[in-house]
């Protein structure tokens, strides 16, 4: 597997994260961002250092955090996040808006190639979280 910033596009990162780092949580909200709804995990997800894409969240007290997509579409922060929170990506002035309140940093444990929930009844992710599409 590859290490770094570069590592498990897709993948679960709170839960790898926190697993290998016995029970320390190092992310409070980390994933991916893909091109297309149902990529298959460890694919290369969208290149956010070519775009200058982001990830923007807002905490419930109205905190703005700006994370920046990496080469492989990963994102991450170490911020702590005001719950229930909502998230976007972000490309120039082009977004892709989460439509429903979050609790769970987690995002790839949701948003996996075909979509599923960690809330007990709640409706799952349509699947990937998707680059918002190119300026007309």
């Amino acid at each position: 597997m590859r290490e770094g910033d570069d590592m498990a596009p897709g993948g679960a990162c709170v839960d790898c994260h926190t697993k290998k780092n016995e029970r320390k949580v190092l992310f409070t909200a980390a994933g991916t961002v893909f091109p297309f709804g149902h990529e298959a995990d460890n694919c290369k997800g969208s290149n956010g250092l070519r775009v200058g894409m982001k990830v923007v969240i807002t905490g419930a007290d109205g905190a703005v955090i700006e994370l920046p997509v990496n080469r492989v579409g990963n994102f991450s922060t170490m911020k702590a996040i005001k719950k229930p929170y909502r998230a976007k990506v972000v490309v120039g002035d082009q977004e892709r808006i989460m439509e429903t309140e979050q609790t769970n940093g987690d995002c790839n444990a949701c948003h996996t190639a075909e979509g599923t929930t960690t809330t007990k009844g709640g409706d799952p992710a349509p699947g990937r979280i998707v680059e918002p599409p190119a300026a007309p």
